[in-house]
């Protein structure tokens, strides 16, 4: 055989593999369309790998690969249970609108445990309330992993959000939610975005490495409580612009590279007096005189904002139960639950950290925890 011949040949072959594997490289994975949980009960497609008991929960039997939108719920006072499978969008996670889980208008609807990768948003909430998003595990390359628009009285809780442009984001006029024991971390943007939402609840979540802010506080979102939520390592812990009256105590700001950015907004609060104090600063540079736990001087983030009773360790150390953080579990502590027993956020004797399990009311539960750990010191 000729040498030109053996050559041609050999590239022949040549041409026919790669043509071979990259058929197989670029052939698109089989994507279900949009799947329903219709008004009826019904799951549309029939086929579709959920399973329905009793037209109440919706349990996942599969991964699941959505070309649009993932799951239409238009069903009130359902589960959706991912049973821990992957619901996966087909796109690059930012084309135009498609969600992996869309309530528009819906109640009582709980969506738990989860895992929801490339949709432009993981979990979108339009109209809807009192709802609960619990579980759920939404990474990677996700523009919004939850996204609230217009709803309000909504629960969510123990999710985590990774590596997405955005992990929460409160849209226009989203209010009264609880957002609370979240794990938001290395996304592009902002860990938790409020816009134009009020009178939300943002607690014990744990913000850290996402590169803007830890939370954002956009115009005209006032009157929330940011209480005891660790923001560490962001680029701002957190940002408040044009949005007034909010309560941001008992927070760890560790490690940010600014603590706090504030401008168009003066009048936040920043503690919660004497002995209850305000928020933990890695960069205060304060003394304990008296070794009451608070720093002796005032902690100022510009001329119109200050935390005048910084705490002098981080806040998530402190003992359950030590509600004035003097260190040790006693009668003092017992004494701020019971002046606030049976109280709510409405009414006049609420104390927001006597509500230790954070339940919006003041009752035998909170008694119990300082109780339980009675004597205990640091």
């Amino acid at each position: 055989m000729g040498r030109d011949l053996k050559i041609s040949l050999c590239l022949l072959a040549l041409i026919l593999i790669c043509g071979s594997v990259a058929s197989l490289s670029i052939c698109p994975v089989k994507g279900e369309s949009t799947i329903y949980i219709r008004a009826d009960g019904s799951v549309d497609p029939s086929d579709a790998p959920i399973r329905n008991t009793g037209n109440v929960t919706y349990t996942f039997t599969s991964d699941i690969f959505v070309s649009a939108d993932g799951i239409v719920v238009e069903r009130d006072n359902v589960v959706v249970d991912g049973d821990g499978y992957v619901l996966h969008g087909l796109g690059t996670g930012r084309q135009p609108e498609y969600a992996g889980i869309y309530l528009s208008g819906r109640v009582n609807v709980t969506i738990r445990n989860t895992q929801i990768k490339t949709f432009q948003r993981g979990i979108k909430l339009l109209s809807s309330s009192n709802n609960s998003i619990i579980g759920n595990n939404v990474t990677g390359a996700v523009y919004e992993a939850i996204r609230l628009f217009s709803s309000s009285d909504n629960n969510i809780a123990e999710n985590n959000l990774d590596g997405n442009y955005y992990g929460i984001w409160l849209f226009s006029s989203s209010n009264n939610n609880r957002v609370s024991g979240n794990n938001i971390t290395a996304n592009i943007y902002d860990g938790i975005r409020l816009f134009s939402s009020s009178n939300n609840s943002i607690s014990r979540n744990d913000i850290t490495s996402n590169v803007l802010n830890g939370i954002m506080l956009y115009i005209l979102s006032d009157n929330n409580s940011i209480s005891e939520n660790n923001m560490a390592d962001n680029s701002i812990g957190i940002l408040v612009s044009g949005s007034s009256g909010n309560m941001i105590i008992h927070n760890d700001f560790v490690e940010n590279a600014r603590q706090v950015y504030v401008e168009d907004s003066s009048q936040n609060i920043w503690d919660d007096v004497y002995p209850s104090g305000g928020n933990y600063w890695s960069d205060y540079l304060g003394t304990d005189g008296d070794s009451d736990g608070i720093g002796d001087t005032p902690y100022i983030i510009d001329s119109n904002n200050a935390d005048n009773y910084p705490l002098m360790k981080p806040y998530n150390m402190q003992i359950p139960g030590d509600i004035n953080q003097d260190g040790t579990v006693n009668i003092f502590d017992c004494v701020i639950v019971a002046l606030a027993f049976g109280s709510m956020p409405s009414d006049p004797n609420w104390n927001i950290v006597a509500d230790i399990n954070g339940d919006e009311v003041v009752d035998i539960f909170d008694m119990v925890v300082v109780a339980v750990n009675f004597g205990e010191t640091v």
